[in-house]
């Protein structure tokens, strides 16, 4: 059971909470794997490949799982089917990843959803201010929707910001978007940034130009 959703389904915590009582719970939580046991993990499951493929597979497969191990091996096995990647370039997300990352995203709420989508395109490192108006919610409306994308670990606070708790949670929204409701959104986002920082528009004219 992933943490952050145990409270989403109403028979999960009472459970837990009378195994507890009983004595008879044992959680184990599960951390992701660190750097070094990311690449011996590329390093076993890669033993195909020349050994300076390996090492630089290993670089770009932490970069991209951060530690998560269902990651690293569809990462590593897709690679093994189709070498679409040189050390020139990053490793593109492989398509069984997209959807494991696609289903936890699609078991929100449909204003999370519609805050995730915007979300994206605006990028890295925005306020709240800024994405509520780019989604045309209400602040209330807006704000309960931050709050289950950040208990469902899908978006964290960083101070008065905000990001998406990996990169690649964001590029799989972003793909996820028909043409239309991204140009929509794009330009929401151009109309939000002149709004919202119309007294000091200078230091985002290039993300301005960006969504135009």
């Amino acid at each position: 059971a992933r943490e952050e959703e145990v409270d989403a389904h109403p028979l999960l915590r009472p459970v837990f909470d009378e195994l507890a009582r009983e004595g008879c719970l044992v959680e184990l939580p599960l951390a992701p794997l660190s750097h070094d046991d990311t690449v011996e993990l590329v390093r076993t499951l890669a033993a195909f490949a020349e050994p300076g493929v390996v090492a630089e597979l290993g670089a770009r497969v932490w970069q991209m799982s951060e530690g998560n191990p269902r990651v690293v091996t569809e990462t590593v096995r897709s690679f093994s089917e189709n070498e679409a990647w040189t050390s020139a370039g990053d490793l593109p997300m492989p398509e069984r990843v997209r959807r494991i990352v696609e289903e936890r995203v699609g078991q929100g709420s449909a204003v999370a959803r519609e805050l995730l989508d915007v979300a994206s395109v605006i990028g890295k490192d925005f306020d709240f201010g800024m994405l509520q108006q780019a989604s045309g919610l209400d602040e209330r409306g807006a704000a309960i929707g931050v709050e289950e994308l950040v208990r469902r670990r899908l978006l964290q606070l960083r101070g008065e910001h905000m990001d998406f708790t990996h990169d690649r949670v964001r590029e799989a929204v972003y793909t996820a978007l028909g043409p239309a409701r991204r140009r929509l959104f794009h330009a929401a986002v151009a109309v939000a940034l002149e709004q919202h920082y119309g007294d000091d528009l200078e230091p985002h004219l290039a993300g301005l130009a960006l969504h135009h």
